[in-house]
């Protein structure tokens, strides 16, 4: 992708709004550009520590030989995650999964190994992967002191309880603790004029369109709105926005080819049209 002349590229000439948090924005940004577009930074959110600082978090990595499963649900969690661990080791007896190849990826780089992702990177896949409890073995579990069958989610701050709640449904002894809070960040007038200029605008998570659209008119956002999966393009209806293309895989790079995908299907309809406009006037 980085090989390809940008002036040459599929998006060539078209201006690109991106809602991610600032610090989290550059491999967005870059592959953006190298497909040619100009990229306008419209950050909706802020990512920032959880209400108790992270204490909960730290008491958590201290007892993961509690926990059956550890399940990671963003690369957000997964980096704020191996912070906390540090050098230690996630035990043995602990299996981890995570949301998407993206999560997989941020807790490789800290050294600890994932052994189950789901097929769509949403959490009603990986409910729907995750194993059952098995039976507890009659022979030794009179002896055992500790609850059996436990998972930690570490997650955001505020999300979705279809994994706590589904697991628990499932015979689960579900534990959450936050590893980091996403906030709004104020979009001012010279950034939402800069977005009403855009020929399209990607969300990378729903809470990033929620906080956008609290802040902007609707009849500001581009025609073409691309989103990273299913869950922000709800929130995209929800606010009456159309969406253009979601991203399969929900990833970055999945992001990156959707803009592409809505963008090349924005030019074929433009020039269907102005065919038929010539053959209805030849």
């Amino acid at each position: 992708m980085t090989d390809a002349d940008p002036a040459a590229g599929p998006l060539a000439g078209l201006r690109v709004a991106i809602t991610r948090a600032a610090e989290q924005s550059r491999e967005l940004t870059e592959g953006l550009e190298s497909l040619g577009a100009t990229v306008v930074s419209v950050p909706s959110i802020h990512i920032t520590d959880p209400a108790d600082g992270g204490a909960a978090l730290a008491r958590a990595v201290e007892r993961l030989h509690d926990y059956e499963w550890l399940v990671i649900t963003s690369p957000n969690g997964a980096r704020r995650f191996c912070e906390a661990l540090g050098d230690r080791d996630v035990p043995e007896s602990t299996k981890v999964a995570a949301i998407g190849p993206g999560t997989a990826d941020q807790l490789a780089q800290g050294h600890v190994k994932v052994v189950l992702v789901p097929s769509r990177h949403v959490a009603e896949s990986l409910l729907a992967s995750f194993p059952d409890p098995a039976d507890p073995d009659p022979a030794t579990s009179h002896t055992m002191t500790t609850p059996t069958h436990r998972v930690l989610i570490a997650r955001a701050q505020t999300a979705r309880d279809v994994l706590p709640e589904g697991l628990t449904e499932r015979g689960w002894q579900v534990d959450v603790v936050a590893t980091y809070e996403t906030v709004m960040a104020p979009v001012d007038t010279s950034r939402v004029e800069a977005l009403s200029g855009c020929d399209i605008v990607t969300f990378a998570s729903a809470s990033a369109l929620r906080n956008l659209l609290e802040q902007v008119e609707p009849s500001e956002i581009p025609s073409l709105v691309v989103t990273i999966g299913p869950i922000a393009s709800a929130e995209a209806a929800r606010w009456g926005l159309k969406v253009a293309a979601e991203a399969d895989p929900h990833t970055v790079e999945g992001l990156i080819e959707a803009t592409v995908q809505a963008a090349t299907a924005r030019t074929a309809t433009a020039q269907a049209a102005t065919l038929r406009a010539q053959t209805e006037h030849s």
